[in-house]
């Protein structure tokens, strides 16, 4: 794809030769009229060493749940995808995606890449959109404490049932439930516990508005600027209900409020949200040419200089309290396979398990790290996966060791 989109640069232009032919076609004379130019190099963001790793360690991860064959633990998986950015500028390092397929024998597969099971073809990383489950929940938490709705200290009650409806709405039969019983929370532990019925008060008290503009300003249901494109995705909304032929409730917001209902977002989007979260509301423009130079390097010709998109304002407290309890998240991961308190800075995760159908689910996670001054943005979306967070240490120590300088 970067190749067609460069093809200007990368082409060059054609020089010109006259040529002068006798009566019977026989070559008289020649020369160069118009000297040809050579095309430029294109260098990309993408590095090569984390590119393969990422790639690999994704491909490996989703074959060892295929083989658990156990549909509780991700026996069922059929792909997935990661996005990894560079948080302090917005430029991609890794985008993987599976499955894949070989690009040197892609002509002679393509047509059975087209019939294959799982669609191989589609860029799931930039293509792919999904809901975000829980990993939805920081921007939630951004736009309540940035509205002035709650502050880090302010606590829900959590029951385990969310029963505010039975007050407004007469027989109310709509009472969506937690995971947990979590009795008086705040945010940090919210966040940490993942604890559905405080997203869903908060949530309720920001309104649809409030919480899509900060979803926006994250890189959510927007483009994310990237060069090729990439798919733009939903946020729930009442008009785009309507535009469905549905009717919006009052209880939309609240599951729109955990990343579900209409909300669909690709992993680089969730890259980009995790980014925008560590930069305390400053959202980068990804992209994925780093500089053009001349066709044998000896010359500077572009240099891609990080570009700002939006930007909201977060009081360092905010951050403080959402970074805080994404780094619970991240402490919570105790299998010491995968285990991120080894790594020597702190890792601020946010995972999320949302549904697809009835009785399916997708595993999904976002983080950045190091978690007070974030050099790198990670997002992972496993389709009817599980553990999309064991993933994250794999994709750091990568990081560590070909890209992140000493």
């Amino acid at each position: 794809g970067i190749e067609r989109y460069c093809e200007s640069v990368l082409r060059g232009t054609d020089g010109e030769r006259t040529v002068e032919q006798g009566e019977n076609g026989e070559i008289l004379s020649e020369e160069e009229t118009v000297s040809p130019q050579s095309g430029s190099s294109v260098c990309l963001t993408i590095d090569a060493g984390l590119q393969q790793r990422v790639q690999q360690l994704l491909a490996d991860y989703i074959l060892s749940l295929r083989a658990t064959g156990d549909p509780e633990t991700g026996g069922n998986a059929k792909g997935g995808a990661i996005a990894v950015l560079d948080a302090r500028s917005g430029a991609v390092l890794a985008l993987a995606t599976y499955p894949s397929y070989d690009i040197s024998t892609y002509y002679e597969d393509y047509a059975d890449l087209l019939a294959a099971e799982n669609t191989p073809l589609i860029n799931r990383a930039a293509d792919g959109l999904y809901r975000p489950g829980s990993t939805f929940k920081p921007v939630v938490a951004a736009a309540a404490l940035g509205e002035g709705v709650i502050s880090p200290a302010d606590t829900v009650s959590c029951t385990g049932v969310y029963t505010y409806y039975d007050t407004v709405i007469e027989g109310n039969t709509f009472r969506p439930t937690c995971l947990g019983v979590h009795g008086e929370i705040a945010l940090r532990d919210a966040l940490r516990e993942s604890c559905n019925i405080f997203f869903y008060d908060v949530g309720r008290r920001t309104g649809i508005d409030a919480i899509n503009e900060y979803a926006e300003n994250c890189g959510l249901g927007v483009s994310t600027g990237l060069e090729l494109g990439g798919a733009v995705g939903t946020l729930t909304s009442p008009e785009y209900t309507e535009s469905l032929g549905g009717t919006w409730t009052q209880g939309n917001v609240v599951q729109a409020s955990i990343g579900q209902m209409d909300t669909m977002v690709s992993p680089l989007q969730m890259a980009v949200e995790a980014m925008t979260i560590a930069n305390r509301g400053t959202r980068y423009k990804t992209y994925l040419i780093d500089e053009i130079r001349s066709y044998d390097g000896s010359e500077l010709v572009e240099k891609t200089e990080p570009e700002v998109l939006s930007s909201f304002s977060m009081a360092e407290s905010d951050f403080q309290a959402i970074m805080e309890g994404m780094v619970g998240v991240g402490l919570n991961i105790t299998n010491p396979d995968y285990a991120l308190e080894s790594l020597g800075y702190r890792v601020a995760v946010k995972t999320g398990t949302p549904q697809v159908t009835t009785d399916t689910t997708n595993s999904a996670a976002i983080a950045f790290a190091p978690a007070e001054d974030a050099e790198v943005a990670v997002a992972v979306m496993l389709e009817e996966g599980y553990g999309a967070n064991r993933l994250i240490r794999g994709v750091l120590e990568a990081w560590e060791e070909e890209v992140r300088e000493p």
